[in-house]
């Protein structure tokens, strides 16, 4: 038996209108972007299933990070040339950047870690933003174990923690806390080495001011 052809019940200008809305939505972390795709599957179905990729993304950003981590997956799965292996790596990412809501302890590290690495080096996330963010990388970066040797956020988490840590701190206005954590977090690691104080506190101080520029100086 021959399926019935999906039809179109929405106006081109009324589809156009939802499209370009969604992504707007997504642009801005906006969960009400859900009630459009909802929307959308009723007046044009098969412009939604052409717009699984965003529609994950949206769901993800709604708190729904299972499903929408899953459309993703699949997507890229079938209609890229990327490799499975590859994608897994790409759905951390995509967690990260876009999930909402609890996650398991792995996605709360790589969330935060890409929270600090937004406010250190893109955009002004707030004081409270990057404290948060901090705390929960303090708090799980010995817990969580490296999945295989490609997996450099992980394994390289003790070198770049305490610098975007830092400069997140730094973008946010609050040089103090940026010091502190840089000190605690890089400078006792790397530079325990060095026994002299004196000489320990000023490669400390050129290394903070190179790496933190934001609070060159300061405080």
């Amino acid at each position: 038996m021959t399926p019935s052809p999906v039809t179109t019940t929405g106006s081109d200008e009324e589809i156009q209108e939802l499209t370009y809305g969604v992504s707007r939505k997504i642009a801005k972390r906006d969960a009400t972007c859900v009630g459009d795709f909802d929307r959308l599957g009723k007046l044009a179905p098969n412009t939604l299933r052409r717009m699984a990729f965003s529609h994950g993304q949206c769901l993800m950003i709604a708190g729904k990070c299972e499903a929408g981590v899953a459309m993703v997956r699949k997507e890229m799965l079938e209609t890229t040339e990327m490799g499975p292996e590859l994608v897994e790596r790409s759905m951390d990412t995509y967690t990260s950047m876009y999930c909402t809501g609890p996650l398991d302890d792995r996605g709360e590290l790589l969330r935060a870690l890409t929270q600090l690495q937004m406010g250190g080096y893109q955009e002004n996330i707030g004081i409270r933003a990057c404290t948060n963010a901090a705390k929960t990388v303090a708090r799980l970066k010995g817990r969580v174990r490296p999945k295989d040797d490609e997996d450099h956020q992980v394994r390289t988490i003790e070198d770049t923690f305490g610098t975007s840590a830092a400069a997140c701190f730094a973008r946010a206005g609050d040089c103090g806390a940026a010091w502190k954590i840089f000190n605690d977090e890089f400078v006792t690691k790397r530079f325990a080495s060095i026994t002299d104080p004196k000489l320990r506190a000023e490669t400390a101080r050129q290394t903070f001011d190179s790496m933190v520029e934001k609070c060159k100086g300061r405080p």
